[in-house]
């Protein structure tokens, strides 16, 4: 979250209640599209919930990425601005 903020991009960790398997934070890039992150400890997988949820995100036409390392989110970000 600190490498996002030095390229001027927020975010907001993903907390809502009753709503589960949403992926952890969502950020806010040049260009009003947020992309989320679902963040994973390396080599775990998301959950079927958390799955399900991505999918119908990416349906809606949202970007949605299962992050492992941070070189990953490093990558992306980097390609966000």
């Amino acid at each position: 979250m600190r490498y996002a903020r030095t390229l001027g991009i927020e975010s907001i960790k993903l907390n809502l209640h009753g709503r589960r398997d949403w992926p952890d934070r969502m950020f806010f890039p040049y260009g009003g599209r947020p992309v989320f992150f679902e963040l994973k400890r390396e080599g775990k997988e998301p959950r079927p919930g958390q799955l399900r949820v991505i999918r119908g995100l990416k349906k809606l036409g949202y970007k949605v990425y299962v992050i492992n390392t941070f070189t990953e989110a490093k990558v992306i970000l980097d390609g966000a601005v």
